[in-house]
């Protein structure tokens, strides 16, 4: 059934499609990529079943059929969802009549569960896509696709849908101005600030991404609450190592009436964030690096950036290197990004100029070199193909002619150099990292599963050169990238000439995705 919904619609759930006939369907894919429409047994009557197989390409595979719908101001949409198979990125996709501007709801890292689970669309929920309208509001669309994307696993797998319904709603109540215990909390006036605790009342149900917390002085461990009735409380974030000064804080997805600060005191200012801003980590992140320093960031969450790939052949130890020095060291996974500290101040990619080069001029060994005032650094990355890991070296050189004293820095970072703005395939920018952990030999970095019930991957870092020093800031503490001042040993003096550091990397092996011990191998020290 073909659902046309217009705003006058009565506020009653109404059938979109109930897929007692999935012969409107029609299936298709990318290149190398197998699709097909079928109707299966559903959760009332029949389902739409779409079977996929990515083989060993990325791409997509997709059902389509017309389904005109006018969109109200404010609706929902309702859908039942199972299947089989891995991780993978389900899209919903919502076309104009020619199909050049499209809208899409994006759920990354889907994996579906063999019992029906029912997806809830609402407006917040949908993105304008791509096309060439200037209005990129949502008020009519001609056609709805359900894509898979090929993500971490790709395989072969099935998607079944069923019970698509929409329903209008009425217009969202505007809410009066937020109110709090304490008014200096939220008066604009960052020199004023609460003496305890802050509750902040919205006077009503209230979408919101995030805060930026003001802190008047050094702030204590804090906890941020939500409530519906200012009866039951639920927590959203604990924060333990604040230092004060501005606290980003990243909410995605809240709703909530009423919101507590708890066991704060000294809370000069509490800006409230819309949903876009820390709709997912790559918003929030984005959103920082706009109000950040250049180069405090990576390139790519405010600049075009580029890479380039390393790999051994058949691909067993592969990275990436990015045009300012910056290494992935493995798919989707964290980076470690060059900093040089120069009589106290903090040098980023931003403050040097960049060349890149391969070894010898012709070599898969590729370069990038920074050149600054009296120094240059030269990065370098390749892969050795009988260890199977990835290894980087690190040249640090005085060009002038008097003495200098500089500090390589090498920071881990949870962010890939693959960009934000890359999605196909896979999905750019923040690589979460959740424990950092030095021996005195190597670093381990552990990073959660891409979905809950992963296991926690874990892979090392081993230095060839023994550093001087090895710290670690949570991201709560907001001083990065300024590196303490050295415990004991001093930064090399460099008279004129090379300072050389390498570093290599493991990659977890097949035991190590299945959450036993990763692969170790002892680096050489030289």
């Amino acid at each position: 059934m073909i659902g046309l919904f217009a705003a006058a619609a009565a506020a009653q759930a109404q059938p979109l499609d109930r897929f007692d006939d999935v012969a409107a369907w029609q299936a298709a894919s990318s290149d190398g990529v197998s699709a097909a429409a079928n109707a299966v047994p559903g959760a009332t009557d029949r389902a739409l079943q779409l079977r996929y197989d990515f083989a060993k390409v990325s791409g997509y595979a997709f059902v389509r059929r017309t389904l005109p719908i006018t969109f109200p101001p404010n609706w929902e949409m309702r859908l039942k969802v199972r299947g089989t198979g891995g991780v993978n990125d389900l899209q919903i996709k919502f076309t104009d009549a020619d199909g050049t501007n499209v809208w899409w709801v994006v759920k990354p890292n889907f994996r579906p569960a063999a019992d029906w689970q029912e997806l809830r669309i609402r407006p917040r929920d949908v993105q304008f896509a791509w096309g060439p309208t200037t209005d990129r509001t949502l008020r009519s669309t001609r056609a709805v696709e359900i894509v898979v994307v090929r993500g971490r696993d790709g395989g072969a797998g099935t998607i079944e849908v069923d019970d698509w319904t929409f329903e209008t709603l009425p217009p969202p109540r505007p809410l009066p101005a937020p109110t709090a215990n304490d008014p200096r909390a939220i008066d604009g006036d960052r020199t004023t600030a609460a003496r305890g605790p802050v509750t902040i009342d919205f006077g009503g149900p209230r979408e919101l991404s995030g805060l930026v917390l003001h802190w008047a002085g050094a702030a204590p461990a804090y906890a941020i609450e939500a409530s519906d009735d200012r009866r039951r409380w639920r927590m959203l974030r604990s924060v333990r190592q604040s230092d004060g000064g501005t606290d980003p804080i990243a909410l995605p997805d809240t709703e909530t009436r009423y919101l507590r600060i708890a066991g704060a005191s000294g809370l000069a200012e509490v800006e409230i964030k819309d949903r876009a801003w820390a709709a997912d980590p790559n918003a929030f992140v984005t959103a920082l690096a706009r109000q950040a320093p250049r180069g405090r960031f990576p390139r790519g969450f405010t600049e075009q950036s580029y890479w380039t790939l390393v790999a051994n052949d058949g691909g067993a130890a592969s990275g990436l290197i990015g045009e300012d020095g910056a290494i992935e060291v493995a798919k989707g996974g964290f980076s470690i990004e060059p900093f040089v500290v120069e009589d106290g101040r903090t040098v980023a990619w931003s403050d040097v100029a960049t060349s890149h080069n391969l070894e010898d001029g012709y070599l898969p060994i590729p370069h990038a070199l920074w050149t600054a005032d009296g120094w240059t650094l030269d990065t370098s990355l390749f892969s050795d193909t009988q260890t199977m890991r990835l290894m980087a070296r690190y040249m640090l050189r005085n060009t002038g002619d008097t003495p200098r004293t500089l500090r390589l820095v090498l920071a881990v970072r949870p962010f890939q150099v693959n960009p934000p703005a890359q999605f196909l395939s896979q999905r750019g920018g923040v690589s979460p990292i959740s424990a950092l952990a030095w021996d005195g030999s190597a670093m381990a970095v552990t990073t959660p599963g891409a979905i809950e019930g992963d296991p926690a991957v874990t892979r090392r870092l081993f230095p060839v050169t023994a550093p001087a020093q090895g710290w670690a800031t949570p991201f709560d503490q907001g001083r990065w990238p300024t590196p303490p001042a050295p415990a004991k040993q001093r930064a090399p003096t460099i008279r004129r000439g090379w300072h050389r550091a390498g570093l290599p990397m493991t990659s977890p092996s097949r035991r190590a995705r299945a959450g036993r011990p990763p692969w170790r191998s002892a680096a050489t020290h030289r």
